[in-house]
């Protein structure tokens, strides 16, 4: 289970004050018809100040390319990275904010839950929904397209807000909204 990785990750973020975002499955599994799931995504916005310490909590047992990593933390890279748990053998991507209109918007509605003690910053319903349409604009797999129909289910779900931004990003639907 990822939930000691996740816990161990997001209380370092709460402590040291660094804005974050947990997405995909994990999101996923507090919303909808949970699923296995062998990563966890995190969007992150690292201040220059706390990268070096951010890098040291992962000196331990964790695979970690330190350069792709500071690379990327001093955006110059594509904008992500990762870290293997040995102990789990969970992978973490760590995904750099965008500064494009909607992923503004999307940080800025992430909710925060209490996820078995810790709290812990989660996209929205809503923004995963346009997340997992985003991805199946190229490929349309069935996981992302049953990941929509079960979050879809959610109740209070702000359709406008969806339609919203399927318009603003010309998001294709394919028949699932």
């Amino acid at each position: 289970m990822y939930t000691q990785l996740l816990h161990y990750i997001c209380n370092w973020f709460n402590q040291n004050n660094v804005p974050y975002m947990v997405t995909g499955s994990v999101a996923l599994n507090t919303y909808a018809l949970p699923r296995s799931t062998f990563d966890i995504d995190i969007v992150i916005e690292m201040p220059f100040q706390k990268i070096e310490d951010f890098l040291q909590l992962f000196s331990g047992n964790f695979y970690i390319n330190e350069q792709t990593a500071k690379a990327e933390l001093y955006h110059k890279g594509i904008g992500m990275f990762n870290v293997i748990d040995h102990s789990s053998g969970y992978k973490v991507d760590f995904i750099i904010k965008q500064h494009t209109p909607y992923e503004l918007v999307k940080f800025h509605n992430r909710k925060t839950i209490i996820f078995e003690q810790v709290p812990v910053s989660i996209c929205s319903p809503e923004d995963l929904v346009i997340s997992k349409l985003q991805w199946i604009q190229e490929l349309q797999s069935e996981r992302q397209m049953n990941d929509i129909k079960s979050l879809l289910l959610y109740p209070d779900l702000n359709r406008a807000y969806i339609v919203h931004w399927i318009q603003e990003l010309q998001l294709q639907t394919f028949g699932l909204i």
